[in-house]
């Protein structure tokens, strides 16, 4: 329980500042974005 709450404090520390907001954002979906335009037919980083 005690992890759960420290975790819960350093999340709330973290969206404070609204550029680590937008800095977790931008990182986690970044690996969705790419998997999304690595497997479209006529995505800009597609590979063959």
């Amino acid at each position: 329980m005690r992890a759960f709450k420290i975790a819960k404090k350093d999340l709330k520390n973290l969206f404070n500042n609204r550029f680590n907001r937008v800095a977790v954002i931008v990182v986690s979906l970044m690996p969705l974005l790419y998997s999304f335009y690595t497997y479209m037919p006529s995505g800009i980083l597609t590979v063959n």
